[in-house]
């Protein structure tokens, strides 16, 4: 299929069908529900925190804040956690931008951890399987 940009170009969307047919389907982005504090980051601006599954990949993205690092920001629901636990990337923005580390544990516990503050936010964007 085809759809129109803001900018009148015509956008071929067909990649999208053929990434679906080789990887599984692809569902829909669905807003996390934050623990300990945590809460989107401005979602007028980055929109919410969000998961999907890929087949049997699960796509996290999103800017959060507001919670303290080492804690459970979220918990994924079950068909949409790593067998083990398993780490993705973070970046934290600070006055010094760094590097954070993801904890996503088998029983859905992600944990946004940095030895760092968290000034402004923490953005996720990572992805795992879900069976191996």
């Amino acid at each position: 299929g085809t759809s129109a940009s803001p900018w009148n170009l015509t956008l071929n969307t067909d990649w999208v069908d053929e990434v679906a047919n080789t990887l599984g389907s692809v569902g829909a982005w669905a807003n996390v529900t934050f623990e300990n504090s945590w809460a989107d980051y401005h979602t007028g601006t980055y929109g919410f925190c969000q998961y999907r599954k890929v087949g049997d990949m699960v796509q996290v993205r999103g800017l959060i804040n507001g919670g303290v690092t080492n804690t459970t920001a979220f918990t994924l629901p079950v068909g949409f956690r790593p067998p083990f636990t398993t780490y993705g990337w973070g970046a934290i923005s600070s006055a010094t931008p760094v590097v954070g580390l993801v904890i996503i544990t088998a029983a859905g516990l992600v944990q946004p951890s940095s030895a760092g503050t968290i000034a402004d936010g923490f953005a996720l964007q990572f992805q795992f399987s879900t069976t191996s």
